[in-house]
């Protein structure tokens, strides 16, 4: 678990990413994630050959983050509006983060506190910033305990995965550092082309 408090005022969430230690430490912490395999369309629009690519495990974000190998955010409107696939490919993204918005709900059904505004922030800021940290930690601790509370699980099975990847994932570039975020793209693509 990793978490960020006490930027004063109005700080971009972007900032706040570039300058954590989960941002630094992120390939170390994920590297021995495993890869999923997916079918995706060759990278040239002429060229109608399937392809598996490998897709690492990554933290789904919303769009004010850069789209990398690591963090693949959602699609501005404006940019659902200009493709269709795009748009099929955001739904798929806002129906994961959906699930990760209901753990804000969760923390503000179990800590009342959170609903309101701390009204110890505008006298000491520190001890605001030290409340929010406690109840995050409580809630992490009480998870991990197995608490009665109701937490719904992601699914698993989003995407399409071809079992028959040893091959193909011998011959993985791990030095592929394109977006994590456009070969999702091209799987969905793949898949309505299909």
């Amino acid at each position: 678990m990793d978490l960020v408090v006490g930027y004063p005022g109005s700080v971009a969430d972007g900032r706040i990413w570039a300058n954590s230690s989960l941002h630094d430490r992120i390939e170390d912490l994920f590297a021995d994630l495993p890869s999923t395999p997916i079918t995706t369309q060759a990278i040239n629009e002429l060229d109608n050959t399937t392809q598996i690519e490998f897709i690492p495990a990554f933290i789904l974000a919303d769009s004010a983050y850069p789209s990398t190998q690591r963090v693949v955010p959602t699609f501005r409107t404006t940019e659902c509006n200009r493709c269709e696939i795009t748009k099929k490919l955001n739904r798929k993204l806002a129906s994961v983060r959906y699930c990760i918005e209901n753990a804000f709900g969760i923390c503000k059904g179990r800590f009342r506190i959170l609903n309101n505004p701390f009204e110890c922030a505008a006298e000491d800021i520190t001890r605001a910033v030290t409340l929010v940290v406690a109840v995050l930690t409580l809630h992490n601790f009480l998870i991990a305990e197995d608490d009665d509370t109701t937490i719904v699980p992601i699914e698993r099975d989003i995407w399409e995965i071809n079992d028959d990847v040893e091959a193909e994932r011998e011959n993985n570039d791990p030095e592929d550092r394109s977006s994590t975020r456009d070969k999702l793209w091209r799987h969905i693509a793949w898949q309505e082309a299909a």
